[in-house]
């Protein structure tokens, strides 16, 4: 805690109630280095939410998995019997 200007009962009480700062308060108080300026162009905030809703659809999907089909065994075949298929390819 190096950056707060205040008390440390005032910062535990802030906490405590889940207090909300504006950009230029916080820095005010200590609690952010500088307010952030740069503007997000649009395509770039739609890109971002097309993330946001491929990787919710990955988590359901890991969430839930979908069924696996069941295993397939190879089929057994006897011994006399493939001899007698081999045979019969004339």
């Amino acid at each position: 805690m190096t950056r707060y200007t205040g008390e440390r009962e005032t910062l535990n009480d802030l906490v405590e109630d889940e207090t909300w700062f504006t950009a230029s308060a916080a820095v005010e108080a200590g609690l952010a280095d500088r307010v952030n300026t740069d503007q997000t162009d649009d395509a770039e905030i739609e890109n971002l939410k097309a993330m946001i809703i491929n990787l919710q659809s990955e988590i359901t999907n890991l969430k839930n998995p979908k069924q696996k089909e069941p295993e397939q065994k190879p089929a057994v075949v006897a011994k006399g019997n493939l001899s007698k298929l081999f045979l019969n390819l004339n």
